[in-house]
């Protein structure tokens, strides 16, 4: 578990999953001390909801928590120990897929920090927990400005090359990493990547940035130190992977006869490693969001279809691939007010190619559907979600891939009207 280290209060909890420096910090930081004397039977159950937590008794350890919450809150719902309970409830529950008690809980929390010492230790934490939830979640432009004033925060409680700094410092990097940010990416990987308790995270990161970018000639040197490193220290596996990595650098850079060399060096002290389950990317290159759209033209037609026009302005940036296809295509629709379920999934939109780099594209979306599709009910009213995706740009429409992107928002719904009568030469 990770901990921003005090005397006092509560502290900072990853997610190992997403993160992979949060369980190699694990061993630095300290669990933060109690004064349980206050309230013994408030810290008896704190104790036990700790341990039944660490033996994946979830329940139990929910269970324990808000048994300490309530103890707690006798003394005033306004306590540190009701702000100390109320974080360990809400990292419970994001563990289990709870955001929205987490969001609930961290924000309670919060709030009792920012009254009781806004500037403490304690509010830096709960200010990085609640930004890191919203990280989780792809919620970028929300968790931002909360990285950003937690880590002021942390470098004037803590020291700017405090380890719990490093932390902040490497979520909040891996943020703008996302959102295509990549030149506060990159200064903040760089500062990581210099004697910090994650600098080889801080170093493959850096790399993945640089080679998104085609910045090869930067990447190399921080794959050739992480395999030196690796070489001294790491597994088997952990040097055939790194082996693995530079080489593809070097296939990309034309290299492939070093390629081929180091690939064979990979497989002959790790020869499981071609079998090995690639790990999703940590981090996302590429962006599309929708920036406005035009208010939804419904026409009835012969036959009984309706036609549907939306022009929909979206912004985009591209950098994992040098073309791509951008697409919007509306994918639900169903009665009005956008309520999920009696959809009907239509036809996908038009592809539009775009290059490497950032731009913006106005698409006219166009399609037809039968009046019964509309709505169950049978009324001349619908709603209709359009979604954003980005292709990998092949000849053959068959063979294309979705590339993962990032960007708020990308699957929006909208209100259409009741539609209009066709003229008679229509």
């Amino acid at each position: 578990m990770i901990v921003l280290v005090s005397g006092m209060a509560h502290g900072l909890l990853s997610k190992s999953a997403m993160l992979r420096v949060i369980a190699g910090l694990a061993g630095l930081l300290l669990l933060p001390g109690c004064v349980s004397t206050q309230d013994p039977h408030w810290w008896t159950s704190v104790t036990a909801a700790r341990q039944a937590a660490a033996e994946k008794r979830p329940a139990d350890a929910e269970t324990h928590w808000r048994q300490a919450l309530a103890e707690a809150e006798r003394s005033g719902p306004g306590s540190w120990q009701a702000a100390y309970t109320l974080q360990g409830l809400a990292r419970l529950y994001e563990s289990q897929g709870r955001n929205d008690e987490a969001e609930r809980a961290f924000k309670r929390t919060l709030a009792i920090d920012e009254k009781i010492a806004p500037r403490s230790p304690a509010a830096a934490r709960t200010v990085t927990d609640l930004a890191h939830l919203y990280h989780s979640e792809g919620r970028y432009s929300e968790a931002e400005p909360l990285y950003e004033r937690a880590l002021p925060m942390a470098e004037a409680i803590f020291g700017p090359t405090h380890r719990n700094v490093e932390v902040i410092v490497y979520l909040l990097a891996n943020l703008y990493a996302n959102e295509g940010k990549y030149a506060d990416a990159e200064r903040l990987y760089k500062r990581l990547a210099v004697d910090t308790a994650i600098d080889h995270q801080a170093l493959e990161d850096l790399a993945l940035l640089y080679e998104a970018q085609r910045r090869y000639a930067e990447a190399e040197p921080l794959r050739q130190r992480l395999l030196e490193s690796a070489e001294k220290t790491g597994s088997p596996g952990e040097i055939a992977q790194h082996r693995q990595s530079y080489a593809a650098l070097m296939r990309r850079m034309g290299r492939s006869v070093e390629a081929a060399e180091l690939e064979a060096r990979a497989l002959a002290i790790f020869p499981a490693l071609p079998s090995m389950p690639t790990a999703r990317p940590r981090i996302i290159f590429d962006k599309v969001e929708i920036l406005a759209v035009t208010p939804p033209q419904v026409q009835l037609i012969n036959g009984g279809y309706s036609r549907f026009e939306m022009t929909v302005s979206v912004h985009y940036i591209l950098q994992s691939a040098d073309t791509a296809a951008l697409q919007l295509s509306p994918v639900h629709f169903q009665s009005p007010g956008c309520v999920i379920g009696s959809a009907s999934s239509l036809y996908a939109g038009p592809l539009r190619q775009i290059g490497r780099g950032e731009g913006s594209q106005i698409v006219l979306i166009r399609w037809f559907a039968p009046r019964a599709q509309r709505s169950p009910k049978g009324d001349d009213q619908g709603s209709v979600t359009i979604r954003t995706a980005l292709w990998s740009d092949q000849d053959n429409q068959h063979r294309r891939r979705l590339i993962p992107s990032s960007g708020q928002p990308r699957d929006l719904c909208y209100a259409l009207p009741a539609p209009q009568s066709s003229q008679p030469n229509e």
